[in-house]
């Protein structure tokens, strides 16, 4: 059974007990998205717990913060949940858990089952499935051994994008395969502009290959180069491997003043006050979603994001923010200067981004549709 994303949904009031089970404590869109569902979803009367395949990382404040319940098992390699299924079983149970809804779709399904855990089980694919294909031949192999066994494995399947839709439904998936696009929360007003001396631009996100932050720091330099009346700068929430090489090329292009290496920032909120408009510049990686972008609408700001992935689906062109060809420094440097001169097209897209984001992408929307598919494959398993 395949289905497009859904909009609407309306749930049943049976409360639920459902974990969401991740392999670590890192920070990434998988654990955000995670936690900020499993605090949304207590809000609404369901029982909501974390479990930790290794160990809690840099997630622990987090944790602490929602009042959520968590359990880190210290497993440190994904191999070794097949030699102990029992024990990631045995932590379910001890939550009393109806529905484990998983980080990724794999063996994890299988190996709970294995376990002897008899609840439903809910795979999220939330982009793994992308580097398969660039993979060498032998992880490759086990990658879609991986996703065969999980197949089996699972109750159902989401798909957090049509566009990952579209590439989970010709390969091994489970028979419910489904799409619920992520959710934030959207505040009911839009957050108020910045003045605007001069366009801030704000990119939140991992600094990794492919990520297109180089291509932005070289359009400003075009823009430099061109000598604009109004200099942007841009703010970089993130951090990953790629930071110390990219502070090195903002260095040589003579950036230093209009470009801010902040790291990590748990304050979104704060973040996005400061800022005029949002970058998602992404070339060689290939977008699943991007919650980066869609908080960014949350707060009323306009986005410039590449023709990749499932950016394209997240905004409206020209309507909510701009659309580039990725990996185009020139074209990049035109939408960039495009907003440095008109802050009444910043006011006008972010008002619309505001609004598309309350009616498409809440948190409250996001958890209702997960509500249903657990009522719905808890039902499955009591009538087979």
């Amino acid at each position: 059974m395949r289905e497009g994303c859904h909009s609407d949904s309306k749930v049943e009031n049976h409360s639920l007990n459902i974990a969401f089970v991740l392999w670590g404590g890192g920070i990434g869109g998988t654990e955000r998205l995670s936690l900020l569902l499993a605090a949304e979803l207590q809000t609404l009367g369901h029982n909501t717990s974390i479990v930790l395949i290794g160990d809690d990382g840099d997630l622990r404040p987090q944790l602490d913060r929602e009042s959520l319940e968590w359990i880190a098992l210290g497993i440190q390699r994904g191999r070794d949940v097949l030699h102990q299924p029992r024990r990631v079983a045995q932590a379910l149970s001890t939550l009393d858990t109806e529905v484990a809804v998983l980080g990724s779709f794999g063996f994890l399904g299988s190996a709970l089952k294995v376990g002897g855990f008899r609840g439903a089980v809910i795979g999220v694919e939330h982009g793994a499935l992308l580097a398969t294909p660039s993979l060498p031949v032998l992880k490759r192999a086990r990658c879609n051994l991986d996703r065969r066994i999980g197949a089996r494995g699972h109750d159902a399947e989401v798909a957090v994008s049509e566009f990952m839709l579209r590439l989970q439904a010709v390969v091994p998936h489970s028979r419910r395969l489904l799409c619920i696009r992520h959710g934030v929360k959207v505040p009911d007003i839009q957050s108020p502009m910045p003045p605007f001396d001069r366009l801030r631009v704000g990119y939140v996100g991992r600094l990794i290959p492919g990520k297109g932050v180089d291509v932005t720091l070289r359009a400003l330099d075009q823009l430099r180069t061109l000598g604009s009346d109004i200099l942007p700068t841009l703010m970089i929430a993130g951090d990953g491997p790629d930071r110390p090489a990219l502070e090195a090329l903002a260095l040589e292009l003579h950036l230093n003043d209009q470009v801010e290496f902040i790291g990590w920032t748990d304050d979104v909120t704060s973040f996005w006050e400061a800022q005029h408009i949002s970058i998602v510049p992404s070339n060689e990686f290939v977008e699943s979603f991007c919650m980066a972008a869609v908080e960014a609408m949350a707060h009323g700001r306009p986005s410039i994001v590449s023709d990749r992935g499932a950016l394209p689906e997240l905004m409206v062109p020209d309507l909510t923010g701009s659309l580039v060809a990725p990996g185009d420094a020139s074209l990049l440097a035109d939408a960039i200067a495009r907003y440095s001169t008109s802050p009444e097209l910043i006011s006008t897209r972010g008002v619309a981004a505001h609004e598309r984001a309350k009616r498409h992408f809440t948190i409250e929307r996001c958890a209702d549709e997960y509500v249903k598919l657990a009522n719905q494959v808890i039902a499955d398993k009591y009538s087979s």
